[in-house]
């Protein structure tokens, strides 16, 4: 990832209140996929979980989630392809999506772009950047894209 100053973690002072932040989290590992949503849901986010790519389109469709961490490697179909199905609908054009994965290698990377990523984070990701690319998405985008 490019260098990028660090990303606020908290909202400016006198900032006006905003609708809660709507996160899906898709990884098919329960207990990690569990373990993120209660941090989310404890940082104030409103967050659901889907265990395969079949699962995340259903809910992201009535769900309209801002973010989605996203995991490559699912049993139904790639996160690859969720990403790319994800960017076709309307509400998903414009969402956040972080491949949250085990894959690092340079080939994932870009097929993670040209799936519609707009940030690649390879498992154990720093939490503390994940909360960061997640409270202001447009400066993520800026960063993934120097």
């Amino acid at each position: 990832m490019p260098s990028c100053a660090p990303l606020p973690t908290e909202p400016q002072a006198g900032a006006p209140a905003r609708e809660r932040i709507r996160v899906l989290v898709v990884d098919d590992q329960p207990a990690s996929a569990q373990t993120l949503m209660l941090l989310l849901e404890m940082e104030g986010y409103d967050a659901r979980l889907a265990g395969q790519g079949g699962e995340a389109l259903r809910i992201a469709s009535t769900f309209r989630p801002h973010a989605v961490l996203l995991d490559i490697g699912l049993p139904d179909m790639s996160g690859f392809e969720v990403a790319s199905r994800l960017r076709e609908d309307p509400h998903g054009q414009q969402a956040l999506l972080i491949a949250l994965t085990g894959y690092s290698e340079h080939e994932s990377r870009q097929r993670a772009a040209q799936a519609g990523f707009d940030v690649h984070l390879v498992k154990p990701a720093d939490i503390d950047r994940l909360l960061a690319l997640l409270a202001d998405p447009q400066a993520a985008r800026r960063c993934q894209a120097a």
